[in-house]
């Protein structure tokens, strides 16, 4: 094809046709009978005389071509890149609206916000869920726009200050160029006026790693602990009736017990659970129960 881009639009893979033509002196073209190969193969593959792209990531693939000529045998390679493309619109946005602000002039009175979650620059394992992006809400007459870019993958939200992405988009991202950083940009429209505010713009970094076991951490709001697994899009409730305060904990390096100050009666008191029992009922049962000084030699 002359065409050497191919997206992968909100989840749709597109399927292109590759042909090789050669054309003799004045003679008209002819199609040669070819065989093709693609490289990398996380990128793409070739199903008969297609180009698939399989969507996980985004870059540029190699296509190497071998088509029988009438003399002798032609051996070329062809340059594709892949690009990752999300649109998500948020409640009550519709793409009318969308196009109109698509070309609205800059007003530099007008202050986008700026993210407040994920913090800027912070580092994101491969195996991470989405995370869900946070800014101050837009009101009235304002539209923000989220954009989640690298060269080859991006996801755009249009919609109010809080954002998760699938995990099928967002893991594209992540795994698209993983040395590059992934840039944030946030955009503030005037819905009446037809303007934008500047940008704010921050990024992430992807770490080469996968994060495994579980992050522990108290919920002020709910007044208990709850635990985070490896690559889990949220948190599990395993906990739900602690009988009492129990701020003040830290877990084993196995992640097989938890050490507490428990709020007991007029005082606090160790107590050591087992996080490998069932721990939801009321009165969850301790593995042991001491004094303050024990606390944390407790935690084997």
């Amino acid at each position: 094809p002359s065409e050497r881009e191919i997206v992968v639009r909100d989840g749709v893979i597109p399927r292109v046709a590759l042909e090789v033509r050669a054309r003799y002196g004045s003679e008209s073209e002819v199609l040669l009978p070819a065989t093709f190969t693609v490289t990398p193969g996380r990128l793409a593959r070739i199903e008969g005389d297609e180009l698939v792209p399989t969507g996980v990531a985004g870059g540029e693939v190699r296509v190497r071509l071998q088509a029988r000529g009438a003399q002798r045998l032609y051996v070329q390679t062809e340059v594709f890149a892949v690009r990752i493309e999300t649109t998500v619109l948020g409640a009550g946005v519709t793409r009318e609206a969308v196009m109109a602000l698509e070309t609205a002039r800059e007003d530099t009175d007008l202050r986008s916000p700026s993210l407040a979650y994920p913090l800027a620059d912070a580092r994101i394992p491969m195996n991470l869920a989405s995370p869900t992006f946070t800014w101050s809400a837009a009101g009235g007459r304002s539209l923000d726009r989220l954009e989640i870019e690298k060269p080859f993958a991006r996801i755009v939200y249009w919609g109010p200050g809080l954002f998760t992405p699938e995990l099928s988009p967002w893991r594209a991202v992540l795994r698209t160029d993983v040395d590059e950083p992934v840039r944030v940009s946030l955009t503030r429209f005037d819905t009446m006026e037809g303007t934008r505010g500047r940008p704010s713009e921050t990024q992430l970094h992807v770490a080469r790693t996968a994060l495994s076991g579980s992050v522990f951490y108290w919920n002020v709001a709910a007044e208990r602990i709850f635990r985070v697994d490896d690559g889990a899009p949220t948190h599990t409730d395993f906990m739900p009736r602690p009988g009492g305060c129990v701020g003040c904990h830290t877990v084993s390096p196995s992640g097989r017990r938890m050490i507490a100050s428990v709020e007991a009666g007029a005082g606090f008191e160790g107590r050591t659970y087992d996080l490998s029992r069932d721990l939801t009922g009321f009165a969850p049962p301790t593995a042991w129960t001491g004094g303050s000084e024990q606390w944390f030699s407790a935690v084997i």
